[in-house]
C-alpha cells in the first residue's frame, strides 16, 4: 500500500519514522510548505498502523477527518491515495485560523497578568491603593510583506470593578460577553 504526508504547516517538515523491528535505523523525507510526498516502497497496513502509533500524539490525522478537526494538526496522511488539495488548503486555513486565535488569546492573558503584577507592586510598596484600569496595547513592527495576514495591532483596557475589589480584572470584551 502507499502512504502519503502532506504538511499544513507554513515550514519544511522534515519527516522522520521507525519501520518495525528497526530500532536503531530512522528514515526521513523532507516534506515542502502545503506539499504532500509518498512513503517510500510499498507498506503493509502493519508499518502503516506503526508510522501512524509515532506520529499521533504530535497532530497527526488521516485526510478524511480534516472536517472534524478542532485543533491545530501540522500532518496529515492518507493510504492507498494522494490527499486532495482542497483537504490540505482547508488544514493550512483551520492551522492558522487557531494560532490566530491562539496568540489573541495570549496577548490578553499577558495584558491582566501585566495589570496582576502592578497591582502587586502597589500592594508589596505598602500603598492601599487599588489599581483600577490599565491599558496595553501591541503593534508589530517590521511586518514581512510576504505574509498574507494583516499585521497585528491591538489594544486591551483592563478594568477591575469597585465590586471585585482584590478580584481578577476583566476586559472590556469579557464583559461584553458577560452582559
Amino acid at each position: 500500500m502507499k502512504m502519503y504526508v502532506g504538511n499544513a504547516t507554513k515550514q519544511h517538515f522534515d519527516f522522520a519514522y521507525r519501520m518495525p523491528g528497526e530500532t536503531k535505523r530512522i528514515r526521513q523525507q523532507r516534506i515542502e510548505i502545503g506539499q504532500q510526498t509518498q512513503l517510500s516502497g510499498e507498506l503493509t497496513q502493519e508499518e502503516i498502523d506503526y508510522i501512524i502509533q509515532q506520529h499521533n500524539p504530535y497532530g497527526f490525522a488521516a485526510a478524511s477527518e480534516i472536517d472534524h478537526i478542532t485543533e491545530p494538526m501540522s500532518l496529515c496522511y492518507s493510504v492507498g491515495k494522494p490527499i486532495s488539495v482542497v483537504q490540505l488548503q482547508k488544514l493550512m486555513f483551520q492551522n492558522e485560523n487557531h494560532l490566530i486565535t491562539l496568540g489573541r488569546k495570549l496577548r490578553l492573558d499577558a495584558a491582566v497578568a501585566g495589570n496582576e503584577q502592578l497591582q502587586q507592586v502597589v500592594n508589596e510598596s505598602g500603598r492601599n491603593e487599588t489599581l483600577r484600569a490599565m491599558e496595553a496595547s501591541i503593534m508589530e513592527d517590521n511586518h514581512d510583506d510576504r505574509d498574507q495576514q494583516e499585521p497585528v495591532s491591538e489594544g486591551y483596557r483592563i478594568i477591575r470593578n469597585d465590586s471585585e475589589r482584590g478580584g481578577r480584572p476583566t476586559t472590556r470584551r469579557a464583559r461584553r460577553k458577560a452582559a
